[in-house]
């Protein structure tokens, strides 16, 4: 695995530039290769879930600002969770929509307009809700952050096998940390090798993992907590290749640019045979089934249809 310190050592390394503004080239591009990987197999990072209170007659909703692509929409009325099924062609959205104030207290219909460009864009819903009590929970493919935060190595920890909790002397850690990666760096034997991903910091000194401990219980241990690219293994040094290809062309150093990015391309394309066919996909598939006629309502619905 390798870290985001160690990926800038390498770029930093392979291109014998220590200097301030090569490490900030570094920084940027490495981020931006990350993203280039990820656009390319379009596959998700983080999968959340925003939830919101419906607005009687209101039929639009922003979307979460960090919002890739919606997955799945429910209405909860009651104790009741009714799902929303999306609408893929703007026609039919369109024509769903043709009469004026068709409202329902269960939407069965959902539409994702999209915003050109970074971030933004609505869901519109239909029927428009007629009550503020229902509550709207929208599951989306959420882009992951610019890394940037060198590794946290103060202190030292006390780990149990078995266990997903850590606690921490000499430590300050905050809920930032979340989402990175925990690894004892011990010297002693005491460690397995692995990175950790924390799921929450409970304090200042103690915190949890996605999955259990599973080396001996010891304490009085170094470690680290560091960033990494959410990619698998044999494919965390592409975005260092993808860095190293466009410092050598702001270096006008022609043969090694193109070095590189063969580099990246070439190892991208394997990435693809290997993983492209492994991953869920996160984007809305067209169906054969028709939007156009807006009483068509589920049969898991209430009756009594829709008002106008």
């Amino acid at each position: 695995m390798i870290t985001w310190d160690q990926s800038i050592t390498n770029c930093q390394d392979t291109a014998q530039d220590y200097s301030t503004t090569g490490l900030a080239f570094f920084k940027r591009r490495l981020n931006d290769g990350y993203k280039k990987v990820l656009a390319e197999f379009g596959v998700q990072q983080n999968e959340r879930t925003q939830t919101s209170s419906t607005v009687a007659n209101q039929q639009y909703y922003q979307v979460p600002y960090d919002l890739i692509a919606p997955k799945s929409i429910t209405v909860t009325v009651g104790s009741i969770v009714y799902p929303v099924t999306w609408v893929e062609s703007q026609q039919a959205w369109d024509e769903m929509n043709m009469y004026t104030n068709r409202t329902a207290t269960v939407p069965f219909r959902a539409f994702y307009r999209p915003r050109f460009g970074v971030n933004g864009g609505d869901i519109g819903i239909y029927p428009i809700p007629s009550a503020s009590t229902s509550t709207i929970s929208l599951v989306y493919t959420a882009t992951d952050k610019n890394l940037s935060q060198t590794a946290y190595t103060t202190g030292t920890v006390t780990v149990t096998s078995n266990s997903a909790t850590v606690t921490g002397s000499g430590v300050t850690w905050n809920a930032q940390m979340v989402g990175r990666y925990f690894q004892v760096t011990d010297s002693g034997g005491n460690t397995d090798g692995q990175f950790y991903r924390i799921v929450s910091v409970i304090s200042a000194t103690q915190l949890t993992l996605e999955q259990t401990y599973e080396n001996t219980t010891a304490s009085g241990l170094t470690y680290q907590i560091a960033e990494m690219f959410a990619l698998p293994e044999e494919m965390q040094v592409l975005p260092e290749y993808y860095a190293l290809w466009h410092y050598y062309l702001t270096k006008q150093s022609k043969d090694k640019a193109l070095t590189f990015e063969g580099m990246f391309k070439q190892e991208l394309s394997v990435a693809k045979v290997t993983w492209a066919k492994r991953v869920r996909n996160n984007k809305i598939r067209p169906t054969r089934r028709s939007y156009a006629f807006p009483n068509a309502v589920p049969y898991y619905y209430p009756s009594g249809g829709i008002s106008s």
